[in-house]
């Protein structure tokens, strides 16, 4: 009798053992299953806030063409006008001739190194 149950009681463990081994694995498997789902909301939640900067940047970076195009156009407005100014100053042929030959000679100079 004492060796049957010894028996019941190696089948006992065993099948203590078993379970225990089952009820790991189940928690194992949620474990797992836990973390994918956290995986998949951290996903979503980076691909959010990705779509959030993308935005950002392109509203930051019409902005800057928008100020970029206004300063150019405010430039180009300025140098025309000063453009007229000098184009409209009354100013002899004769005296604009001999102004651009001094001019060219001077630059003659500099370019070569020699005397006027």
């Amino acid at each position: 009798m004492a060796r049957i149950s010894r028996q019941e009681h190696r089948e006992d463990s065993a099948d203590e053992a078993i379970n225990r081994v089952l009820a790991a694995e189940q928690e194992a498997l949620k474990g797992v299953a836990h973390a994918e789902q956290q995986a998949v909301e951290l996903i979503a939640k980076a691909r959010l806030h990705a779509r959030h900067i993308e935005e950002r940047a392109d509203a930051r970076s019409s902005k800057l063409r928008v100020r970029c195009r206004t300063w150019v156009a405010r430039e180009v407005a300025a140098r025309r006008s000063k453009a007229e100014q000098v184009l409209a100053c009354p100013v002899e042929a004769d005296d604009r001739q001999q102004k651009l030959r001094v001019a060219i000679a001077r630059l003659a100079v500099e370019l070569t190194g020699g005397d006027e």
